[in-house]
């Protein structure tokens, strides 16, 4: 139920925005409703104790990983050659690498950096809705939004049942559930950003691209602050380990942008399957 409600959440956005250019909305407003798989296993993570913390935590910071690896490959299987240049990426994964910079030095060095971390995402949030400001949208078909709606609530009566399941996951393997949930429930939850190049395979590339990277400064930006005082937060050395490699990627993305190279489809699967040889 949980994985047909991610897909539910964004499948009625696309179906009823078919039409018109929406690369204003895929940037602002799409990520907020997207993330909402993310979001329902966040908050009940943190009313679960100090193992519900670690899959709240692993969930969000898991997200970015998978997209920028997995999500890319998906992307890539699609159009061939270069990511092409195009400011809101470009900002999106420059403000990614920061947010993310911010969150580990937040985290290893003082809490109260996690505040200065929440007033960069409101910067980036800020920038994006000057855009969006007075853009028309054309919808299509109105009643799709029915599916997102049914997405949403499917995922507010299931995100509690997934989040228990990967603590009992967690504990019957003997590992952390940061490390379980960094996996596991990104990779379901993340399914409409990762078929999202396919169902938008008639649009512009910008706008197949935007649902995988426009969600990145929201995992990393707007959650963890939630966890400041938190004493149960803790994260474990893999799942940061995690968080760089999707730094890296964001930075290989932005060369392969500016440069015209296409390389970001083989160092995502090489990224992938080196952090997957480590939990091994």
């Amino acid at each position: 139920m949980f994985v047909i409600a991610s897909f539910l959440v964004s499948y009625g956005i696309e179906r009823a925005l078919e039409e018109g250019n929406i690369s204003d909305f895929l940037y602002f407003l799409f990520p907020f409703i997207t993330t909402t798989p993310e979001l329902f296993v966040f908050a009940y993570g943190l009313t679960l104790g100090k193992s519900g913390t670690a899959v709240s935590i692993g969930t969000v910071l898991g997200e970015p990983f998978i997209v920028l690896t997995l999500g890319i490959l998906a992307y890539k299987a699609l159009k061939k050659g270069p990511i092409e240049r195009e400011p809101r990426s470009q900002r999106t994964l420059v403000f990614f690498f920061a947010l993310s910079a911010l969150f580990i030095f937040s985290y290893y060095v003082v809490r109260l950096g996690l505040l200065a971390l929440a007033v960069v995402f409101l910067i980036y949030e800020a920038s994006l809705m000057l855009e969006f400001k007075g853009t028309k949208l054309k919808v299509s078909d109105a009643s799709a939004f029915g599916y997102t709606a049914a997405g949403i609530v499917m995922l507010g009566l299931t995100g509690k049942y997934v989040t228990e399941t990967v603590i009992s996951i967690s504990s019957f393997l003997k590992i952390h559930p940061a490390l379980t949930s960094f996996i596991l429930v990104p990779a379901v939850s993340s399914l409409p950003e990762l078929i999202a190049p396919f169902v938008f395979k008639s649009r512009k590339s910008e706008e197949r691209l935007s649902p995988l990277l426009s969600e990145l400064p929201i995992s990393v930006g707007l959650y963890p602050p939630f966890l400041i005082f938190s004493a149960s937060f803790s994260v474990p050395l893999k799942v940061v380990i995690g968080l760089v490699i999707s730094m890296i990627q964001s930075l290989i993305i932005i060369c392969e942008e500016r440069r015209g190279l296409s390389f970001s489809h083989i160092s995502g699967a090489l990224l992938f399957l080196a952090f997957m040889s480590t939990l091994i």
